[in-house]
């Protein structure tokens, strides 16, 4: 395996990942804001599930979208793949 090549392939996943979901954010937020349905001192709850076919991995990544300009940190937790369950894993609970 070539560790720069993959390491650069990862770079290039991660931000087309964080530059279309900001979009998608922050889209979806003034859309609701707009609407009322939800207001400028809300706090939003995200979560990301990150998984990648051919391998056992499957990670949450939970946090915290602050309207108010409070700060608060995300977590990561590792989710395990439900047994004879989709590729892609599924998250315990979920439908």
């Amino acid at each position: 395996m070539n560790e720069d090549a993959f390491n650069m392939s990862i770079r290039k996943f991660l931000k087309k990942v964080g530059v279309t979901s900001q979009r998608e954010i922050e889209k979806a937020v003034r859309d609701a804001v707009a609407s009322g349905a939800v207001g400028d001192a809300d706090r939003l709850r995200a979560k990301v599930i990150l998984s990648v076919d051919g391998i056992d991995l499957e990670v949450a990544i939970d946090g915290d979208l602050e309207l108010s300009g409070h700060r608060h940190g995300a977590e990561a937790r590792v989710v395990p793949r439900s047994p004879g369950g989709p590729r892609c894993g599924r998250l315990r609970g979920a439908r």
